[in-house]
């Protein structure tokens, strides 16, 4: 089963979770990239889908 984190600072994260979570991926969600990059050290994560503007960083700075 693959592993996903969803990294967004709005709602849509719940929303991107549940799908995923349906469809049967291990999905776990972040609501800022400090949070994220923590969970990314711990885990081994096969996909990471996140929002492009969030306050503090940006997901291409993620």
């Amino acid at each position: 089963m693959a592993k996903i984190l969803v990294v967004d600072d709005q709602d849509y994260r719940y929303v991107v979770e549940e799908v995923l979570k349906r469809e049967g991926y291990d999905v776990t969600t972040a609501d800022n990239p400090q949070k994220a990059i923590n969970l990314f050290r711990k885990t081994k994560f096969d996909l990471v889908i996140t929002d492009l503007k969030m306050p503090k960083m940006d997901g291409i700075e993620f």
